[in-house]
């Protein structure tokens, strides 16, 4: 590839990133950038600059698609930087910084699983660096930023111990190359506090409620049985309607008023006839409810 091309794309990639507050325009310069490094060389006459090239632009079109909230599309381009930069041997601290990309897409997709892995998988490619000496800034970031990743990421997952760890390790990292004032630092101490104080309320309250099982009192085996109370019956004395036999009713008037009825007028006979059938009427019926009233009474 000629230093002409090189320069171009690096000068489309450039005005890309320049114009993403107008995406068609970025857009166009990073679609630009991609056709020149993909159409000049076959895949087998690609050398490691032009390599590096074409994962410098697939991360910028990623970055260009999560802007415009296409994470998916962003996604498949920073797979496709990946492969590029794992083929042609880039830089660990390059491979890592993609595999921290990534897993900030798949914690935006929901997928917090695959998003722990390519933070695994960038720590695994930034070990190289833990044992230096004196080691770049930028591989600090990445260490800092791969292990806050790791934290946010377990949180999610509800693995709180590793959550814990991971933001132990990354607060001792960032506290002793950029300082306890640094805003990195700071993060990672009260992430790590939360998730501490979390940890032991949910601690203390399993406990309690193993303790209160375990308790006699609250321990189903010698809880004695619930006892029932038997309902006193409504008729103690089993008697029965049917067998109340009503006293009959004499009348002695009705009596003696029938044997005179011959020497009675007929008008008058008609009237006595109608008095008495009142007067009967009230006497049934007045025998009728104290016998009821002798039954409840019996009932009671």
């Amino acid at each position: 590839m000629g230093e002409n091309l090189a320069d171009k794309v690096l000068r489309l990639n450039c005005q890309a990133m320049n114009s993403l507050e107008t995406p068609k325009r970025a857009l166009k310069f990073l679609q630009e950038a991609e056709r020149l490094l993909l159409d000049e060389h076959t895949t087998d006459e690609k050398n490691k600059n032009s390599l590096s090239l074409l994962s410098v632009t697939f991360n910028n079109l990623a970055c260009y698609y999560k802007s415009v909230k296409q994470p998916n599309v962003s996604l498949f381009y920073l797979i496709q930087a990946l492969k590029v930069e794992t083929e042609s041997f880039a830089d660990p601290s390059d491979i890592a910084s993609t595999n921290l990309n990534i897993c900030a897409i798949y914690s935006q997709l929901g997928k917090h699983q695959q998003a722990v892995e390519s933070a695994l998988s960038a720590l695994k490619y930034l070990q190289s660096y833990e044992n230096e000496e004196s080691l770049s800034e930028d591989a600090i970031n990445s260490l800092v930023v791969a292990y806050f990743n790791l934290g946010v990421e377990y949180e999610h997952l509800r693995k709180f111990q590793q959550s814990k760890d991971s933001y132990l390790k990354g607060r001792n990292f960032a506290e002793e190359y950029f300082g306890p004032t640094n805003v990195m630092t700071v993060k990672l101490n009260e992430s790590f506090k939360n998730v501490n104080d979390h940890t032991e309320s949910l601690n203390s309250f399993i406990n309690s409620r193993r303790e209160l099982k375990n308790h006699p009192k609250y321990n189903s085996k010698i809880i004695s049985p619930i006892t029932t109370h038997q309902i006193p019956e409504l008729n103690p004395y089993k008697i029965k309607i049917g067998d109340i036999k009503l006293p009959s009713i004499h009348n002695k008037v009705k009596k003696k008023h029938v044997t005179n009825k011959t020497s009675l007028d007929p008008t008058e006979r008609n009237i006595e006839n109608r008095g008495l059938i009142i007067e009967n009427g009230i006497n049934r019926t007045r025998k009728f409810w104290n016998a009821v009233d002798r039954l409840k009474a019996l009932m009671s």
